[in-house]
């Protein structure tokens, strides 16, 4: 009987050590997982952090093409102001300055330089 308990004993003493291996297998495992989970939960942030930088840059060239855009379109409307101006001949200038000059967003000190200019000037009428 004692030969029995001890060898009850040892078998449940195997099977402790049997199941506490295994505890820590899955330890380990639950550990790894974890930081495989933080991981990727890192590079997830990470990648929306790039992918808002991106979006916006993406925005910033469309903001800059669309501005290129109107920068090209009025100076092609000055240049048309300008032969215009051109085409009326030396005097013309009395007819174009005042489009020119809002255009141009003169300040009150630029508009009263430019009518002394043009006041100035022979009226070709």
């Amino acid at each position: 009987e004692v030969f029995q308990s001890e060898a009850a004993l040892m078998a449940r003493a195997r099977e402790q050590a049997v199941q506490d291996s295994e505890i820590e297998r899955w330890k380990i495992r639950a550990t790894s997982l974890e930081a495989r989970i933080r991981a990727a939960t890192d590079a997830r942030r990470q990648w929306a952090l790039r992918e808002a930088e991106l979006l916006e840059k993406v925005e910033h060239h469309t903001r800059q093409a669309a501005a290129t855009q109107r920068m090209q379109e009025n100076l092609d409307y000055l240049r048309n102001l300008l032969i215009k101006a051109a085409e009326v001949g030396p005097g013309g200038g009395h007819e174009v300055m005042p489009i020119i000059a809002a255009f141009l967003e003169f300040s009150p000190d630029e508009m009263r330089r430019m009518n002394q200019a043009t006041q100035a000037q022979p009226r070709s009428d």
